[in-house]
């Protein structure tokens, strides 16, 4: 049951209060203010009936007394006095009092009034406890439009980075709103890169994400906390274990992170592997190039050759014609000979001529971006 102390120096008043309430509620009796705030923490009462007109401590000291003191100050308090002028029930409110009881009181209106008042007690519980809730998940909803705006910031600089070295920094200014100390490992065509969020590197953090890297998505340590991702691995040392609504938040914000950092490491490794192969491409066309250089030169010094040799040749045919005692049969076997070997020559250089066309094409190709 409800707990309800009636303070009052007139033990008949006690005594009539008592019958009237025992029925309904647990009450507890004070002779005196002093009495009063003696029992007061024992009994924590629902609802205090207080006498204005007391000796000693009076009822309006009384209440501020109790207003003062955090742990009671919750507590209704009514006012009970013959004195019912409105200077009098003015001060009592203004003292903390939540309602005026007149002496000679009937036992319906007390009854009624102490609904009245513990119903309103009741609804202002209720609604603390919703304002609190409601301040709760402003907080909460805050904490979490906050940790979205740093993934989306990291997100937003992670496609500016150049290089991994930027993308780690970018990394660790991220996590860095949480409040985290931390350790990274990235892995990327071969190699590691570890790195801490002081940008030192440290051996034993190291040699750890390289064993656990293969231990599943999420390994818990106590304070400690390994997340894994193809291409990168953090160690967060210093995880709030003692709160495990602030950890949650924080694995899942941080897997984000890790995540985005994962996909965009892939990404810089395709462009790293991309400006390399362009790199080997053009190093490799500069060589078909120079070769082709050489090749023609080669072509174009054959063809003077073998042009200049043709022509001697025909040269000497002739002389010995004209010196030789060659019959006229002979002579013209001979010439036919020298003609011969001119034309086959010719559809030798013709080839080469053809041969020359292709590799010129070759090397416009090779020059064109």
């Amino acid at each position: 049951m409800e707990r309800i102390l009636v303070v009052d120096d007139s033990p008949t008043i006690l005594a009539a209060i008592t019958k009237l309430l025992k029925a309904e509620y647990d009450v507890y009796t004070a002779a005196s203010g002093e009495q009063c705030l003696e029992q007061i923490i024992g009994c924590q009462p629902d609802l205090i009936l207080l006498d204005v007109n007391m000796p000693g401590m009076d009822g309006y000291e009384t209440c501020s007394k109790i207003k003062a003191l955090e742990y009671t100050a919750h507590m209704p308090v009514m006012f009970i006095s013959a004195c019912c002028g409105l200077e009098e029930k003015m001060r009592g409110y203004e003292v903390g009092g939540d309602d005026y009881i007149t002496k000679p009181f009937e036992g319906k209106e007390v009854a009624a009034k102490i609904v009245k008042a513990l119903k309103h007690k009741e609804d202002k519980v209720h609604l603390n406890s919703l304002a609190v809730e409601a301040t709760s998940v402003a907080l909460n909803a805050m904490n979490e439009s906050s940790s979205l705006g740093v993934c989306l910031r990291f997100l937003e600089q992670s496609f500016q980075v150049a290089n991994i070295a930027e993308l780690i920094d970018e990394f660790f200014k991220a996590v860095a709103t949480f409040g985290l100390n931390t350790s990274v490992q990235v892995r990327m065509n071969g190699e590691e890169i570890n790195r801490e969020w002081d940008s030192e590197t440290r051996e034993l953090e190291a040699a750890l994400l390289t064993k656990l890297s293969g231990s599943g998505r999420y390994l818990a340590m106590g304070s400690r906390a390994v997340m894994n991702f193809p291409s990168v691995s953090l160690l967060i040392k210093n995880m709030p274990v003692e709160n495990e609504e602030r950890m949650g938040v924080i694995r899942d914000e941080v897997m984000i992170l890790l995540q985005s950092t994962d996909a965009r490491i892939a990404a810089l490794a395709n462009q790293i592997e991309l400006e390399n192969h362009q790199r080997l491409m053009g190093r490799l066309n500069e060589k078909i190039k120079e070769m082709l250089k050489g090749i023609e030169a080669e072509f174009v010094m054959t063809m003077g050759l073998g042009g200049k040799v043709i022509e001697e040749l025909n040269d000497e045919l002739e002389l010995i014609v004209q010196e030789g005692n060659f019959d006229e049969l002979m002579e013209q076997k001979l010439i036919v000979v020298g003609q011969n070997g001119i034309q086959k020559s010719q559809i030798v250089f013709s080839r080469a001529l053809s041969l020359d066309s292709r590799f010129t094409k070759i090397l416009s190709e090779l020059k064109s971006p």
